[in-house]
């Protein structure tokens, strides 16, 4: 998600998966971004990730999903990113 700054960046990406909650931002983000977050009248909207990646492989959807996700907690790993089905050709 290119943006013309770090902040226009994260609001394009809130724009599409939304706010992460508010343990995540406690724990992760540092300096000014707590900040920002709380003050963001951006909710995330599913369409909009949907229409961004139109065209895409359905797999590769669901991969960027996973992967697409504030808590690195929550996120999928490199080791199961590999596993997924979308690179099951290269197995």
């Amino acid at each position: 998600m290119p943006g013309s700054d770090s902040e226009n960046q994260l609001k394009l990406i809130i724009k599409m998966i939304g706010v992460p909650d508010k343990q995540t931002i406690n724990k992760y983000c540092g300096g000014k971004t707590p900040e920002f977050f709380q003050k963001s009248q951006e909710k995330g909207d599913t369409s909009k990730f949907k229409k961004r990646f139109e065209g895409i492989d359905h797999t590769a959807m669901e991969l960027l999903k996973l992967m697409l996700v504030f808590n690195p907690i929550n996120r999928i790993s490199i080791e199961d990113s590999l596993k997924h089905p979308f690179f099951e050709d290269l197995h």
